[in-house]
């Protein structure tokens, strides 16, 4: 029994374990890389618009580098991610608007902006427009890239709590295999006294008391059943040997009672009667006493 308890312990730990392992995988390779490729998604369009406003302002084609690896950065994320979070609803859609805003932003801004700053400098007042417009344009896509942030937190939050749920899942699986295992060992230790060892000891103390002289004592064969079979054979040996007790008793008294019956008769009879062991006298009546004038001490051993 106990080996079955501990193999079901095990394996229910084992079972919790597996659990805590999916849920740290699904952590680890479901969550956190979404979340870091948010977080790198949002960097490549802050370069786009870095290298994007540093060019409408100097006009160095050096300053549309960080730009142009924005954008590179950006369609290799973008691919990513929609891998990543195809299976959730509300981070595919937005992702999508993600999309959709900074190609808006691209289309309406940062293109036709380096476009015109390309052609020659920009006079003041249409750069202030320009400005005003892409700023307003790349608003809408932070606004849309921080709702995308957030979705990716939350299933960060949520496969988090899932690995400390399966953790404490198999903590309490442990601690009750553990305590079932324990449960086992204490009823097999009350079994093993209840059914083996008091009744052994019970057995043995009532045969002990049999072998001590009383014979009266009924031998106890409660427990297992090869116990109750040998006390069976020691009460039925016990009762065996108190019937011949008894029967040497009932036979000792009527030789008792036939010796003093003899005796009375030898000592009132007329005759001389003696008991005569091989050459030896051990017994003389009265009578004989009488008749010889002699004591019993003079006649025993002679």
């Amino acid at each position: 029994m106990i080996t079955v308890i501990f193999l079901v312990s095990q394996a229910a730990s084992m079972l919790a374990a597996g659990t805590v392992t999916r849920a740290i995988g699904q952590f680890s390779n479901q969550a956190l890389p979404p979340q870091s490729r948010v977080a790198e998604l949002i960097k490549a369009y802050l370069d786009q618009e870095t290298g994007q406003r540093g060019f409408l302002l100097t006009g160095n084609p050096i300053s549309l580098e960080p730009y142009f690896a924005g954008r590179t950065s950006a369609d290799r994320l973008v691919t990513e991610l929609n891998t990543q979070l195809d299976t959730d609803g509300e981070a595919s859609r937005n992702l999508a608007a993600v999309i959709a805003a900074a190609q808006a932003w691209t289309d309406e801004a940062a293109e036709p902006q380096i476009a015109a700053r390309r052609e020659g400098s920009v006079p003041p007042d249409q750069l202030a427009v320009m400005t005003i417009a892409g700023k307003s344009l790349f608003d809408r896509l932070r606004v849309h890239l921080s709702a995308l942030q957030g979705s990716t937190d939350d299933l960060v939050a949520e496969r988090f709590d899932e690995v400390r749920d399966a953790q404490q899942r198999a903590t309490i699986a442990q601690v009750a295999a553990a305590l079932l295992l324990l449960a086992a060992l204490i009823l097999s230790d009350w079994l093993l006294r209840h059914l083996l060892t008091r009744p052994v000891a019970r057995t043995l103390e009532d045969v002990t008391t049999v072998a001590a002289g009383d014979h009266d004592r009924t031998i106890s064969g409660a427990g297992l059943r090869e116990i109750a079979v040998l006390a069976a054979a020691a009460e039925s040996m016990r009762d065996s040997l108190r019937k011949a007790l008894l029967e040497n008793e009932r036979v000792s008294s009527q030789r008792a009672d036939a010796e003093v019956h003899y005796r009375f008769l030898a000592d009132n009879a007329v005759d001389v009667i003696a008991h005569l062991r091989g050459q030896e006298v051990v017994w003389i009546s009265r009578s004989a006493e009488n008749a010889f004038g002699w004591p019993t001490e003079r006649w025993i051993g002679s």
